[in-house]
């Protein structure tokens, strides 16, 4: 289980190195120079838009299936993360043969 949390926390600070990087990239782009035109400026804004998303696309898909992120982003749905308090009944039970089948598989 820790390895899984570190792998977990690598992967974040991996996304968020990228992330970054894609902000720096924007800020040292050595051709943007003051006098170009304003549409430059407004292709660099969309190319790190665009960054981000896949960025961000990639962080949902390791923990929601990439269909499901498909279909969402195909819809226009925006995912948000939530608690919801709800009931729920559990049910504890030894299934005769389960360990021994599962270990055979």
């Amino acid at each position: 289980v820790d390895d899984m949390k570190a792998m977990t926390s690598l992967e974040l600070v991996h996304i968020d190195a990228e992330a970054k990087q894609g902000e720096q990239d924007e800020v040292k782009k050595p051709w943007l120079a003051p006098t170009e035109s304003a549409s430059t400026e407004e292709v660099l804004h969309l190319e790190l838009s665009f960054r981000r998303l896949r960025t961000s696309i990639r962080s949902w898909a390791r923990y929601v299936p990439p269909a499901v992120v498909q279909r969402l982003f195909s819809a226009g749905i925006e995912a948000t993360l939530g608690v919801k308090r709800s009931l729920c009944s559990i049910l504890f039970c030894d299934i005769d043969g389960f360990e021994e089948a599962c270990e055979s598989y």
